[in-house]
């Protein structure tokens, strides 16, 4: 619905789907609706519209759900009456967080770590700036930080504040929490998500050096792939994160430390990060191995040097 609304606005160009257009509108403000069979007719040719795909191609400059494009391609099998979702399909759905959700949940330890069953405590926190001040609820005892960040949004700018870059805001957050005084002796994991479809805008054509323009002087490491220009884009963006956790500790952090609030060995620490997909189910190995690893730095830092 916001063809008209961007400039310069887009237009739908068979003008025999303005039908199709008219009819899906007039559902827009509905909280049920049972889709009939003309629902997904409907949305199959506005779809197919050269308009519409424009649009599509546009996104950074309004909000659209990031799994829309998946679930449009697919429009054909969902349709069908016997459909089942898979799990990737599951995976791909996405329900905002509100408030402070608590998720319990049971994993195998693999074999290397001891075997067993491990009991997981998590806490999802919603990232809008309006459900940040709930966080500090539960940031006492916690062990590990998992911090996702949408490195698509280099070019998109948030919802509820449309001057505000979505990825310097998920900077400026990973700084806050990074530097936070009631986390400073938690480990800290970065998911540098959504790769996939980082990778296909880069592809598309935007440039992040029009909105990070540090970039046009950016060299990735030895090691990494220069001549891609998804990967010299996501070495920039993991190291503009990475560069945080090498800064200094804030004096107010010290203050707190020296203040008997927070051990002095809990200062030094590590952020372990990982390029992921939203659907990546490996995460969950990823994780059991950094805390692994914190552990082990954490009872290094605490032995001091021999």
């Amino acid at each position: 619905m916001h063809m008209a609304t961007l400039n310069p606005p887009v237009e739908l160009e068979d003008s025999a789907n303005v039908e199709s257009f008219k009819f899906v509108q007039s559902l827009y403000l509905l909280a049920d609706y049972d889709f009939p069979q003309c629902f997904y007719f409907h949305i199959k040719r506005l779809w197919s519209d050269a308009g519409v795909q424009e649009c599509y191609r546009r996104s950074n400059e309004f909000f659209l759900i990031e799994s829309s494009k998946y679930f449009l391609d697919q429009i054909d099998a969902i349709s069908d009456e016997s459909y089942i979702p898979t799990d990737q399909d599951i995976l791909r759905c996405r329900r905002r967080t509100t408030n402070v959700k608590k998720v319990e949940f049971e994993a195998t330890i693999p074999k290397k770590y001891g075997h067993g069953i491990q009991e997981f405590w998590m806490f999802d926190v919603g990232g809008q700036r309006g459900e940040r001040r709930k966080w500090f609820s539960v940031f006492a005892g916690i062990d590990a930080v998992l911090f996702l960040a949408a490195t698509n949004g280099f070019d998109a700018v948030l919802r509820e504040d449309s001057t505000v870059n979505r990825l310097q805001e998920a900077l400026d957050l990973f700084r806050d929490v990074w530097n936070s005084k009631y986390l400073r002796g938690s480990g800290m994991i970065l998911f540098l998500n959504k790769q996939d479809l980082l990778k296909e805008k880069v592809e598309r054509g935007s440039k992040i050096e029009d909105h990070f323009p540090a970039y046009k002087c950016f060299k990735a490491h030895k090691a990494e792939d220069n001549s891609s220009e998804y990967t010299r884009v996501r070495s920039f963006i993991r190291e503009l994160f990475l560069n945080i956790t090498r800064a200094e500790v804030p004096r107010s952090c010290i203050d707190c430390a020296h203040s008997g609030l927070l051990s002095s060995e809990s200062t030094v620490r590590e952020c372990f990060w990982h390029y992921t997909t939203a659907t990546d189910t490996d995460n969950v190995q990823n994780v059991f191995n950094d805390v692994h690893s914190m552990i082990i730095l954490s009872n290094l830092s605490k032995m001091g040097p021999s």
